[in-house]
């Protein structure tokens, strides 16, 4: 599959304080079998080490990691400005105490493109 002829997914992940669990959900986004992948982070203004850690990540990949500071507003207001900041047509997403099975965005993908309406 080519990766321009496949949807691209945004694998959104509204950030807190969370240095505790970062990496492993970090470990499962990049660990996917689906290949058009950016990560998008919305921070809320983390006062430990989450931002350092994520910022780690953008050498171990070559998936794109674009990191989004975001003024407190709550946490549904977070995890909006994650959807703003994707780009693509389709958004997982997945938070900072969370892991991903390694082909969860493909089988996601595979039946979305199969059952369009």
């Amino acid at each position: 599959m080519v990766k321009e002829s496949i949807p691209l997914v945004s694998i959104c992940i509204p950030t807190y304080n969370g240095e505790q669990f970062i990496c492993e959900a970090m470990d499962s986004a990049i660990a996917q079998t689906y290949s058009n992948l950016e990560i998008v982070i919305s921070d809320d203004a983390s006062n430990d080490t989450t931002l350092k850690l994520i910022e780690e990540y953008k050498g171990k990949t070559k998936i794109p990691i674009r990191i989004f500071h975001h003024n407190p507003k709550g946490i549904g207001e977070n995890w909006n400005n994650c959807i703003k900041k994707s780009k693509g047509q389709y958004i997982k997403f997945l938070f900072q105490d969370d892991i991903l099975k390694e082909t969860c965005i493909e089988e996601m993908v595979t039946f979305a493109e199969i059952n369009k309406v």
